[in-house]
């Protein structure tokens, strides 16, 4: 095989199996087994483009899409803590869920403290804040998809 100048290797990660099995069995009380089949909450993407669909288009276990669809190792974005707020009613949890949600400087400066310097990831987040429990498809519909790496290899 030869390579040329600019060509790059994609390789799509997957999420350690454990933190899988702990976020699916043990924080959404739900079985790895379960099939479910995710489509767009929209035909159209805010740019007015056909919305991408980072899944198949058939049904898929929640190990599959934990692991191979949707990044629940990243450091959650300030969506992610809003659709949590909505979804508790333990008033300390909401009260801090909302404020990382807020626009102001000092959320921003206690969201940055929280997740971001301490690379915090969303899975740690709803450990964190065990009251708020989304249901599937919001909380779905605030993660990241997962994104490939791609590396320079020529």
């Amino acid at each position: 095989t030869s390579y040329e100048a600019g060509d790059v290797c994609v390789v799509w990660p997957q999420t350690d199996p454990k933190l899988v099995s702990r976020f699916v069995i043990e924080t959404l009380e739900l079985d790895l087994r379960t099939r479910v089949r995710i489509r767009p909450s929209r035909d159209v993407g805010a740019d007015g483009q056909p919305a991408t669909m980072p899944f198949p288009d058939r049904p898929l276990t929640l190990e599959e899409v934990f692991t191979s669809h949707v990044d629940i190792s990243a450091v959650p974005s300030r969506h992610f803590f809003h659709v949590l707020s909505l979804f508790t009613d333990h008033e300390m949890h909401k009260k801090k869920l909302s404020e990382f949600a807020s626009r102001t400087l000092e959320a921003k400066d206690a969201l940055y403290e929280y997740c971001k310097r301490e690379r915090r990831s969303a899975a740690e987040v709803m450990w964190d804040f065990w009251t708020a429990r989304p249901p599937l498809a919001q909380l779905l519909s605030a993660l990241p998809p997962m994104r490939p790496r791609r590396y320079s290899i020529a």
